[in-house]
């Protein structure tokens, strides 16, 4: 096991805490899955890990708290986008076909 695959098994309560927090804060279950979440929060758990430095940080677990948020709002900006952009589709193939 590496060292941020070690880190990240240390944190794993954290992890799912703050990924649960973001479920009840921000999500619908037909728009973002509670398991994408939680998979995605291990993904910026992970990103974290990677670019902690603790010369500049001192505190991992706020580092920590703040890379995940971030990077699940990021992910959700990015559905929402994507699901925009489908819409977006479908008004054209809509309006296209009622011609």
């Amino acid at each position: 096991m590496d060292i941020v695959s070690m880190v990240i098994s240390w944190h794993k309560e954290k992890i799912d805490e703050i990924a649960r927090s973001f479920i009840k804060k921000y999500t619908r279950p037909s728009f973002y899955p509670a398991e994408d979440v939680e998979s995605d929060a291990l993904i910026g758990a992970w990103r974290a890990v990677k670019s902690f430095d603790p010369d500049k940080s001192t505190d991992f677990q706020k580092y920590l708290y703040f890379k995940v948020q971030f990077y699940l709002l990021d992910q959700l900006k990015q559905r929402y986008k994507t699901q925009r952009r489908e819409i977006r589709g479908l008004d054209e193939i809509l309006m296209i076909d009622g011609n």
